[in-house]
């Protein structure tokens, strides 16, 4: 004989088995502080999520938990580097001011010696260092300046070298182009600075040699410049287009 059970049975047999309950998880979340990073909800929900979790039982409360804790995580080492994310922040910008320092010294320094070598005369010029065109015109006969054992340097500006020059000589001009183009002069060989008369920028270059540490015995001067050179029927080389 096959017997039915009957609906009242059912719901007598459902409701004498056991449902797990989050009663223990809640207690230990209200008798446990939660860790820091963690609000005392975050870390219940993390409590009952692992207290199912262990009883086998799957509830979104385990999703949230898991999400709360990672989340915790994330602001913790967010919160722990931070400080370490300052003090690399400051030590850049204290490196950076220091760099900015040094260049704004190395610019002093130089301007410095711009403005006081922009001082000086030509009466400044020991007499020493200076030549006459008859002397030039002997080197140059010699081939001195040809095979560059003796090198002409014409401090005026590009367009004035154009119109006459003494054949052999190169153009650099006084001021920042003599600094940025210091390296094109040699320190072991003679060194004639000429201009088209006698002026202070030739004082000026001169002394801006002698602070590069140019041995000055080898620097002279054309003292009459150019001028002087034509005036005593030596050759130039006139109008000269050498380009831009």
């Amino acid at each position: 004989m096959h017997l039915v059970p009957s609906r009242q049975s059912t719901r007598l047999a459902r409701a004498s088995v056991p449902t797990p309950t989050a009663a223990p998880a809640t207690n230990l979340a209200s008798s446990t502080p939660a860790p820091d990073g963690l609000s005392r909800r975050s870390f219940g929900r993390l409590a009952v999520g692992a207290a199912l979790a262990f009883a086998g039982v799957g509830c979104l409360d385990c999703l949230g938990a898991r999400t709360a804790l990672a989340e915790s995580t994330k602001g913790s080492a967010k919160a722990l580097n931070s400080p370490m994310r300052d003090a690399m922040l400051v030590s850049r910008d204290a490196s950076s001011a220091a760099d900015a320092r040094r260049a704004a010294s190395s610019s002093a320094d130089k301007d410095s010696t711009v403005r006081s070598n922009s001082t000086r005369r030509f009466a400044d010029i020991p007499a020493d260092a200076l030549m006459s065109v008859d002397e030039l015109h002997d080197l140059a006969e010699s081939g001195a300046i040809e095979d560059g054992t003796v090198t002409v340097i014409d401090i005026r500006s590009h367009r004035d070298y154009q119109k006459d020059q003494i054949e052999g000589s190169r153009n650099i001009p006084a001021g920042r182009q003599i600094e940025i183009r210091i390296d094109e002069i040699p320190t072991d060989e003679e060194v004639v600075l000429i201009a088209y008369k006698n002026s202070d920028r030739l004082a000026e270059t001169w002394y801006t040699l002698q602070d590069h540490g140019f041995d000055m015995s080898l620097v002279r001067v054309l003292d009459g410049g150019v001028y002087a050179w034509m005036q005593a029927g030596y050759p130039v080389l006139e109008n000269q287009f050498l380009g831009c």
